[in-house]
């Protein structure tokens, strides 16, 4: 039990510290480098909303509507009562709406 916390905590904070990074790459402007990092964030934890919501955004801004859209939907689906989920809704119309 206490080993399956520790192995716990050490992908808790190897996701975290993949946020950290990603955050910087989407900064610099790195939305590819930005990706990668979110992307090994969310699988680690995939809790994490402020990850999942960096690598949509990130995703977004790379041009990658298509997977963007799906990031933001799961996320929405995985927390239907997120405080920003009217603005996450739009942003789905809006990406939803480029597709067709």
């Amino acid at each position: 039990m206490q080993a399956e916390r520790q192995q716990e905590l050490a992908r808790d904070a190897k996701a975290s510290k993949d946020v950290d990074v990603g955050t910087f790459y989407m900064h610099k402007g790195d939305y590819g480098a930005a990706v990668s990092r979110l992307e090994e964030a969310v699988q680690l934890n995939p809790k994490d909303a402020k990850a999942q919501l960096l690598l949509a955004e990130s995703y977004d801004k790379q041009g990658d509507r298509t997977h963007a859209l799906e990031t933001y939907q799961a996320y929405l689906k995985q927390f239907p009562d997120a405080r920003d989920d009217k603005k996450i809704r739009k942003k789905v119309e809006e990406l939803s709406r480029g597709r067709d």
